[in-house]
């Protein structure tokens, strides 16, 4: 008989706790302690009565992160038969923040390693049980990117520096590590917030690949959009210098392609009167006249073969008792 009083103990134990399993438990947030309308009653030891026993408890999920809510599932049993209550106290870091018969718990915030504990305790109605703890600890959320950006994102030339804009995020909050890897066409090329891109062509493809760790878990790679580096316009050498033959004035214009193009065309865009320039050789030809005493704004343009454009401006001074004076920059 006695051996059939504790199986139906055991039955009569586990049928009574689950009916507990998450009924008429309310939620507490973080930080406020809560009263405890259903403690577990203190009962006088009944010597002819056998205490209850909670054998286990287990809680789920192990590794908790912030708005999961926990499930406690005990097994206990009454030696005597005796129908069985279970009570629950929950804590995080040591503060009690719910007691009651609800086997199930929300904690409110929760950060990175917080713990949390349940305390279980059965009751007969005549005796109760030693209280039974388990605690699991806070699980720690994995920092995410939600973008990744090489900036200047429009316009970059060769020769720029390229910095990596990144919005990330750590749920728990935990401090963030940032890991960069710049791309030239597909082969690896740095690993510096910035990027210099000096040396690269016109046509290059840049991009930046970024992961971020909080020190336990680190986030997928993400990788920006394709950055091509543009075109450069030509540059001029300076004000060219004045030559002379035979009462016309000569002005060899001199410039250069950044990115090595050869077929520079030039124009005038604004001269003195029978001023001319050949397009090719950026040859600026002038014959002046008693009548083009004066000063006179020149600009010439030149042109690489994708349209990018420099302007070069300087003023020629005519005089009537001499030849115009050598070209002065403006």
């Amino acid at each position: 008989m006695r051996g059939e009083a504790a199986r139906l103990g055991l039955v009569l134990g586990l049928i009574f706790g689950g009916a507990c399993f998450g009924c008429g438990g309310d939620e507490s947030p973080s930080g406020t302690e809560r009263v405890e309308p259903e403690s577990a009653p203190q009962l006088a030891a009944d010597p002819d009565n056998a205490p209850p026993v909670v054998e286990s408890v287990h809680v789920e999920p192990q590794e908790p992160v912030p708005g999961d809510t926990l499930t406690a599932t005990a097994v206990a049993v009454d030696p005597d038969g005796d129908p069985l209550r279970l009570f629950y106290s929950w804590s995080v870091n040591g503060q009690v923040m719910d007691v009651g018969s609800s086997a199930a718990f929300k904690p409110g915030k929760l950060g990175s390693g917080d713990r949390i504990m349940v305390e279980v305790v059965a009751s007969d109605g005549r005796n109760e049980s030693e209280p039974l703890r388990v605690s699991v600890g806070a699980g720690n959320r994995a920092p995410f990117i939600r973008s990744a950006a090489v900036d200047p994102a429009d316009d970059a030339k060769p020769g720029d520096t390229l910095r990596a804009l990144v919005d990330a995020e750590d749920p728990d909050g935990d401090p963030l590590r940032l890991e960069y890897t710049w791309l030239v066409n597909g082969s690896s090329r740095g690993n510096a917030e910035s990027f210099e891109t000096k040396g690269l062509r016109r046509g290059d493809e840049v991009q930046v690949k970024v992961v971020v760790g909080d020190g336990r878990e680190r986030s997928p790679a993400v990788t920006s959009e394709v950055v091509e580096l543009a075109n450069r316009p030509p540059v001029f050498a300076g004000v060219p210098a004045r030559e002379e033959a035979g009462g016309v004035y000569f002005y060899k214009l001199e410039a250069r392609d950044p990115d090595g193009d050869r077929s520079l065309r030039y124009r005038l865009s604004e001269g003195p009167p029978g001023m001319s320039i050949d397009p090719l050789s950026g040859v600026v030809r002038w014959q002046p006249e008693t009548t083009h005493a004066g000063v006179h704004p020149v600009e010439v343009v030149v042109r690489d073969r994708l349209g990018a454009e420099t302007l070069l401006r300087w003023s020629l001074t005519v005089s009537v008792e001499q030849a115009p004076a050598s070209a002065a920059g403006s």
